[in-house]
């Protein structure tokens, strides 16, 4: 059971000194892009990626609520990795 532990430990160290000072923090209220994972049926190198703009309403951790132009807000949590500054 130690070792299991000890393995544990090592990987987390490992992602947490990799993973430092990567994260893409943006400000309440600035503006982003989000990139669309789901495309549908339209694959191909035209297609637009990244759509938007969108505001930054909320954040906790690297994830972001978003919020359109009209001053709606989008239901779903955004991972920080799928946004970039417009």
């Amino acid at each position: 059971m130690w070792h299991l532990e000890h393995e544990q430990q090592k990987k987390k160290a490992f992602v947490n000194r990799h993973r430092v000072g990567k994260e893409k923090l943006f400000d309440i209220g600035k503006p982003v892009l989000v990139f669309q994972i789901k495309m549908g049926s339209m694959l191909g190198k035209l297609w637009f990626r990244w759509t938007g703009p969108y505001w930054i309403v909320n954040n906790h951790d690297g994830t972001y609520h978003i919020g359109t132009l009209g001053s709606e807000v989008i239901p779903k949590w955004v991972n920080g990795v799928r946004l970039k500054p417009y």
